[in-house]
C-alpha cells in the first residue's frame, strides 16, 4: 500500500539515499554529506522553509518531493516551488510520480497558495508526459541560470 507523508527524523536515511538517486540520475555530483543532512534538518524542522514528502510502498521508501517556499511580487505573497521529484527506478510507471505531484498540490492547495510552479530537465520526457497528463500548464516564462 502506498502512502505518502512528511518526513521526520526517522525518515533520515531514506531521504538521503533516494537524494542521493536524485543526483545519480541527474548524472550530478553528490553535495558533502554534511551539508545534505543540513539541508534535509532544515526541512524537517523549519516548514517555512520548506518541506519534503515521503512515498512508502509496502514499509520501502521509494520516493520523494522536496518543495520550498518563494515570495512572487506578481502574486503578493508566498508560492510554492517543487524542486525535487524523484521515484526509484524500479517502481517508475506505476503511478508513484503522480501520487507524489497530486499530494504536493494538496499540500499547496490547503495551505493556500496561489500556486506551485517546477521545472525539469528539457531531455526528461517521461516527467513532461506526466506533468501534461496532470493537466500542468507550461509556463509563459523561460528560465535561466548561472
Amino acid at each position: 500500500m502506498l502512502s505518502i507523508r512528511k518526513t521526520t527524523i526517522a525518515d533520515r536515511s531514506d531521504i538521503i539515499r533516494l537524494m542521493k538517486g536524485y543526483f545519480d540520475f541527474y548524472k550530478k555530483p553528490y553535495p558533502v554529506e554534511e551539508k545534505l543532512i543540513k539541508l534535509v534538518e532544515l526541512l524537517e524542522n523549519h516548514e517555512e522553509t520548506g518541506l519534503q514528502f515521503i512515498a512508502h510502498y509496502d514499509n520501502q521508501a521509494i520516493g520523494f518531493t522536496t518543495l520550498y517556499k518563494a515570495m512572487s511580487t506578481l502574486s503578493a505573497g508566498k508560492i510554492i516551488v517543487l524542486n525535487d521529484l524523484y521515484v526509484e527506478p524500479s517502481v517508475r510507471g506505476k503511478g508513484i510520480g503522480r501520487a507524489l505531484m497530486e499530494h504536493s498540490k494538496e499540500y499547496a492547495v490547503k495551505n493556500n497558495y496561489p500556486r506551485m510552479e517546477w521545472m525539469t530537465e528539457r531531455s526528461n520526457e517521461r516527467a513532461k508526459n506526466l506533468y501534461d497528463r496532470l493537466g500542468a500548464q507550461k509556463s509563459e516564462w523561460t528560465y535561466y541560470s548561472w
